[in-house]
């Protein structure tokens, strides 16, 4: 399955926002399927960038300190579509990890302009 990118960048945001929330209003994410949204949380998670609090009822997630500072890098749009062309541009296949680096790193570089 394809990552996308700004699919993680808004499941990351609504973890970060809603309590909880039901797995299909997600579906409402675009051009997504509910098939990719339940695989790309599984990958946030399995990452380690965010944590299912509770087995029962509602999806309820929280981030863990790495997907928080995926978040305060990923937040500024101008950053990310920065790192989203560089990463799309110089990597086949990058781990979230990978991602985060360059978020970092771009980042960085507007804060000294």
């Amino acid at each position: 399955m394809i990552r996308h990118l700004d699919l993680i960048r808004d499941l990351l945001l609504i973890i970060e926002t809603e309590d909880e929330f039901e797995l299909w209003e997600l579906v409402n994410l675009g051009e997504y399927t509910f098939e990719e949204i339940t695989h790309h949380l599984g990958m946030i998670c399995s990452e380690g960038y965010a944590v299912r609090a509770s087995l029962e009822g509602n999806a309820n997630y929280r981030l863990t300190s790495s997907g928080k500072k995926f978040l305060e890098s990923a937040r500024d749009f101008t950053v990310w579509i920065s790192a989203k062309k560089f990463v799309l541009e110089n990597y086949v296949s990058a781990s979230l990890d990978v991602v985060k680096t360059v978020l970092q790193h771009k980042q960085n570089d507007r804060l000294r302009c």
